[in-house]
């Protein structure tokens, strides 16, 4: 869901052009012969190079291998390419190797290793590893909880544009976590990540503009931050906008929109839009009145916890016929097995005037970590 500045590894925009080595030389081909989709030819470019010691093809072999470009995927040979090249001081190797050591990936999984490689590069500068040793911080995972320490590293990958540091950095500030409580540097640090698209980061600046949380209040700004984030996905930030477009609010009034907005969020599985939904075709707001669609959705809201939702369910249900009180309830457990229940959202504002809450830290951290145990930007 989030969009991401780094993808996990720096990988091949590191490769050398060849104006700078040359393409007759054997580093120079390879570059070339990547960048021309020819993986194969790189690898036998890159080979002899990497078993010579230089730790830059080291490391590339290792993403080749992982990534199975001219050669089958094979995950503990790229870790062991990216270990000798890290043993060398490679900062990328190292993060990698911090990564494959956190998730357990062609390595058994060791999170006190990771620690340990995620900063032997942070200590570099390699923003992706000050991030996520930050993030390691704050979840006590491999080492101690400690706010501050967090606070170090992702002060120091944020202030190196890192957008997903910025925006943790941005938390800790609005929970004074780790660093004096201010709502003003929360609000800074949110929205540089927000300049930078990151979807969660709109979605939390949209908020703080609604609320005037460490900014002026101003909510057209903030109607249009959350449509950013809503466009993107963001189940909270598109519930958000609809709520806004019920009640005109920085933006015209538009039911047939907000139940799309709705919809869209009901759809990612946010129960209180999966409510709000159900209200509006309950009263036909922005949509054709339907007893059995207003059914289904307080269903679906009910079935994860919301009560409102179910009193409302139970009282429209009692308006259906048995026939479609039984399809109401073959929709409701067909949609349950096909989409499993969501983690709580970071962000979720059932109230008209929405105000942030703390979000669970597990799920929170997690979305923001740069990368993802398939190595790949999400």
């Amino acid at each position: 869901m989030i969009t991401r500045c780094l993808s996990l590894f720096a990988t091949f925009s590191m490769i050398v052009p060849c104006a700078l080595v040359g393409c007759t030389s054997g580093f120079g081909r390879g570059s070339a012969a990547f960048q021309n989709g020819d993986y194969q030819t790189a690898m036998n470019e890159w080979q002899p190079l990497a078993e010579d010691g230089n730790a830059q093809a080291q490391y590339l072999l290792g993403t080749m291998h992982n990534e199975g470009r001219g050669v089958t995927r094979n995950e503990p040979e790229a870790a062991r390419w990216f270990r000798v090249a890290a043993d060398q001081g490679f900062a990328d190797a190292q993060y990698a190797l911090g990564v494959m050591r956190e998730a357990g990936h062609g390595v058994e999984a060791s999170p006190a290793e990771a620690i340990r490689w995620y900063l032997r590069a942070a200590d570099q500068g390699h923003a992706p590893a000050q991030n996520n040793l930050g993030l390691m911080y704050s979840e006590a995972n491999g080492v101690p909880r400690d706010f501050k320490e967090a606070a170090k590293w992702l002060r120091l990958a944020a202030i190196q544009g890192v957008p997903e540091s910025q925006f943790a950095l941005g938390r800790l500030y609005a929970d004074g976590e780790g660093v004096t409580q201010s709502d003003k540097d929360a609000a800074k640090w949110t929205r540089a990540a927000a300049d930078q698209d990151l979807d969660v980061a709109q979605a939390e600046y949209g908020l703080m503009l609604l609320k005037g949380q460490g900014v002026k209040r101003n909510d057209v700004e903030a109607a249009r931050w959350l449509t950013l984030a809503a466009e993107q996905d963001v189940a909270v930030a598109q519930y958000n906008l609809g709520l806004m477009l019920t009640r005109g609010q920085g933006v015209e009034e538009n039911l047939p929109q907000a139940a799309e907005w709705f919809q869209r969020a009901a759809e990612q599985g946010l129960p209180t839009a999966q409510q709000r939904l159900g209200t509006m075709y309950e009263h036909g707001r922005g949509v054709a009145a339907d007893d059995a669609a207003a059914c289904l959705w307080y269903s679906l809201s009910a079935a994860q916890g919301n009560r409102a939702a179910a009193q409302s369910r139970d009282t429209i249900a009692s308006r259906l016929s048995p026939e479609h009180r039984a399809e109401v309830a073959a929709m409701v457990k067909s949609r349950a097995a096909a989409v499993p229940a969501p983690p709580p959202p970071p962000f979720q504002h059932p109230s008209p005037h929405p105000l942030p809450n703390k979000p669970l830290r597990k799920s929170f951290w997690s979305l923001i970590r740069v990368g993802s145990s398939s190595f790949r930007a999400a």
